[in-house]
């Protein structure tokens, strides 16, 4: 008896021990097998050269994307990739023309590194008279590093000639307005002497926008440099105008003959002085018959 009981639970055991053993195989066949993980990508091949101009976008992806999040353009110097971009354009193996032409270029970002790359350059001075000639023409940002390089040099240009291309919306721009208030103290710190030097007379620029905007920066600088606008306003000859109505003597024809009294010369210099007042002083010249008369 003890042996067919002992025969039963043998067969009881091996059929539970059987089916547990199916049913693990049953659950293992049905979980998913993991998915083998992603190759790497490929790296770039070794030892082939990386280009400036990969390097300095590649940077400025770093700073430039977020540029929306800064106030002044002064937080780009705390910035690791702009600092970077700047110190490429500072080796003395990237030539000045390739500078010059980040610089003055369409992408403010670069425009703005190699701006700040100059002041360490050996070179770096050659540079400034397009800065200035071409100021009007940078991008916002960019204009800020430009009036700190040229701060900098120990040539520097006029103080005012980077005003010459003024334009009428810079009196309403904040920025720019703080831009040269901060220029204008560097250059008072240098014992610079506020003048426009000659760039008025080489470009011609229409003073209005000049008047408007030096009026808004309110820097003792500035009033200097308004006193020399009204100056050359009121010693500026407008030609076409006068030409209307009178005839200027360097102007007469070939066999006629200009003859000046000695007489004439006090008279002459009391109607100069009277021309340059402020207000203008209105002249009346009178004469004999034949002494004066109208344009030919």
């Amino acid at each position: 008896m003890d042996t067919v009981v002992g025969i039963i639970i043998g067969l009881v055991a091996g059929f539970v021990m059987a089916l547990a053993h199916t049913r693990r195989r049953a659950t293992t066949a049905t979980l998913p097998h993991p998915s083998p993980a992603p190759a790497p990508a490929a790296a770039p091949a070794s030892g082939e050269p990386v280009t400036l101009t990969a390097r300095l976008h590649r940077l400025e992806g770093t700073f430039a994307a977020y540029s929306g999040n800064y106030a002044h353009p002064r937080e780009l110097e705390d910035q690791a990739g702009f600092l970077e971009a700047a110190k490429l354009l500072a080796d003395p193996q990237v030539t000045l023309e390739v500078v010059s032409q980040y610089a003055l270029g369409s992408n403010w970002a670069l425009a703005c590194a190699a701006l700040a790359a100059l002041s360490d350059r050996a070179d770096g001075a050659q540079l400034a008279p397009a800065v200035s000639a071409d100021f009007d023409k940078l991008h916002l940002w960019a204009m800020f590093f430009a009036l700190k390089y040229l701060a900098t040099l120990d040539n520097r240009p006029a103080v005012g000639e980077a005003l010459a291309g003024a334009k009428e919306w810079w009196a309403e721009n904040v920025l720019i307005t703080g831009f040269f208030r901060e220029y204008f103290a560097l250059r008072a710190a240098k014992h610079d002497n506020a003048t426009f030097g000659a760039a008025l007379e080489r470009t011609g620029a229409p003073t209005a926008a000049i008047r408007a905007f030096l009026e808004r920066v309110g820097h003792p600088m500035a009033k200097t440099l308004l006193a020399e606008l009204d100056s050359r306003t009121r010693t500026n000859i407008d030609r076409s105008f006068l030409a209307a109505f009178g005839r200027f003597w360097s102007d007469k024809k070939d066999g006629e003959v200009l003859i000046e009294l000695d007489d004439w010369g006090e008279a002459l210099d009391a109607a100069q002085a009277a021309a340059q007042l402020t207000p203008v002083r209105s002249l009346l010249v009178s004469g004999e018959t034949g002494s004066a008369r109208p344009p030919s």
